[in-house]
């Protein structure tokens, strides 16, 4: 399912936000929502990381094209 929603992207609004590597978080709009994962930090970017559902597969979503929630309070520094 969620390789399927990955697939039928469109770049989404530029969001930027500065999350914590290794902070768990949950993306809150766009065709992602819901999906939670990992952030990980490589090449001075951020990215999400995430199960493809395929085992040993791992989706790397960048953060910066996505709104997300970190835990259960939503991040406010989100720009349109």
């Amino acid at each position: 399912m969620n390789l399927n929603r990955l697939c039928s992207l469109d770049l989404p609004p530029e969001i930027t936000t500065n999350f914590s590597c290794g902070q768990q978080i949950t993306i809150d709009s766009g065709p992602l929502k819901g999906i939670s994962g990992k952030v990980v930090r490589t090449e001075g970017k951020q990215y999400l990381i995430i199960e493809s559902g395929i085992k040993g597969i791992l989706l790397k979503v960048n953060l910066e094209q996505n709104a997300v929630i970190g835990g259960k309070t939503p991040l406010k520094n989100l720009v349109n």
